[in-house]
């Protein structure tokens, strides 16, 4: 055990972090003062073997640039054990540890997020609850460990989360997604999956307020797509009708939210359109940001993660907040990253914590 506790020590850098969503799989690992950073496509509700793919993919464009990742310690955390795949989150969290421990199973270590540190498979199962949707607190910890007051917040494509720090502590006044969302510190809204008649259920368009179409005609990825906001790594999910991922598309898909066709109006039209619901997501989020901010009215600082985080400089100003990305303020200074880092926060979060803790096998 000391011989395993020596090696893992000193390969602390190359310990790797897993965030496994019911829609994305994301990956970072430390390399020297180089941050890896990869999201994949990973539709799990489609079943078990698309975490495999997707893990698979992984490991191998790794290997491809010289890095087995197989040699490394892993940390994981998840969210897809909410996928309708799953009879239970139980039985999700249990179907997703197997399928790591499958292809990870001969690491040095592979261990579980569990809301305050990482444990093992067994544990891991025996603490399910726990294991469950704990990336949101993974984030929140490297935050905590690297400020002394912060509010995070994480816009990623089908939730935001929002999560208080004073003293170098969480504060949260829920554990459960049940409890955050009473507390508006998880909003289930996101730019890329949100149907947008989540963001509301009626619009001003043709000069007057009109209900909306109460079907998945478009998501909110039409809607930033139109605009020329979502980022082009992030626009992995599959369009509601399956025609291509472009602005005229985007739009033919939005105008049936109001129950036109495309050709009914001008594409002015539909920009418009796309503007306003792109508003009415802004203000859910800015209202979330505006009630976490007055439990700490002290807090002055905005860090932002997630494909969703370009919504985020201009709400911190409007309520005269310090915006910064998340893994600027995480990372050592110097640590070579690319533009795309701060999409995948929890899996840079156990990648960071593992890094900068030398703590026993059990715990990070």
């Amino acid at each position: 055990m000391a011989e395993q506790e020596t090696n893992r020590l000193a390969t602390q850098e190359y310990w790797v972090g897993w965030d496994i969503g019911g829609a994305h799989l994301k990956v970072a690992y430390l390399v020297a003062d180089k941050l890896h950073v990869q999201q994949y496509a990973c539709p799990l509700w489609k079943g078990i073997d698309e975490l495999q793919a997707s893990m698979q993919d992984a490991l191998q464009d790794a290997l491809a640039v010289g890095i087995d990742l197989l040699q490394r310690s892993h940390a994981i955390t998840m969210t897809g054990e909410l996928v309708d795949a799953f009879s239970t989150r139980n039985a999700g969290v249990h179907a997703i540890i197997d399928s790591v421990q499958a292809q990870l199973g001969q690491s040095i270590a592979v261990r579980y997020f569990n809301g305050q540190h990482c444990v093992s498979e067994a544990d891991a199962k025996q603490q399910a609850e726990m294991v469950a949707s704990a990336n949101w607190l993974a984030s929140g910890c490297s935050v905590a460990q690297a400020l002394e007051q912060a509010l995070f917040v994480d816009i990623g494509s089908t939730t935001t989360d929002l999560l208080r720090i004073k003293g170098n502590q969480l504060q949260r006044r829920g554990n459960s997604d049940f409890e955050r969302m009473r507390n508006a510190e998880l909003v289930y809204t996101g730019v890329v999956r949100s149907c947008p008649n989540t963001l509301c259920t009626s619009i001003s368009f043709d000069g007057q307020e009109m209900p909306l179409v109460a079907e998945q005609f478009a998501v909110t990825a039409d809607v930033y797509r139109i605009l020329e906001q979502l980022p082009a790594h992030a626009d992995y999910s599959s369009t509601m009708d399956g025609a291509e991922k472009n602005q005229h598309n985007s739009m033919r898909r939005l105008a049936r939210m109001v129950a036109c066709d495309y050709e009914d109006y001008d594409a002015s039209v539909w920009r418009q359109l796309a503007q306003d619901f792109a508003s009415r997501q802004r203000q859910l989020i800015f209202n979330a940001v505006k009630q976490q901010i007055a439990l700490n009215p002290s807090c002055k600082t905005l860090v932002g993660a997630g494909v969703g985080r370009f919504l985020l400089p201009a709400i911190a100003d409007e309520l005269g907040l310090t915006y910064l990305d998340f893994a600027s303020a995480v990372l050592p200074v110097g640590t070579q990253m690319t533009a795309t880092a701060d999409d995948c926060a929890p899996a840079i979060a156990l990648a960071t914590l593992q890094h900068s803790n030398t703590a026993t096998e059990s715990e990070v």
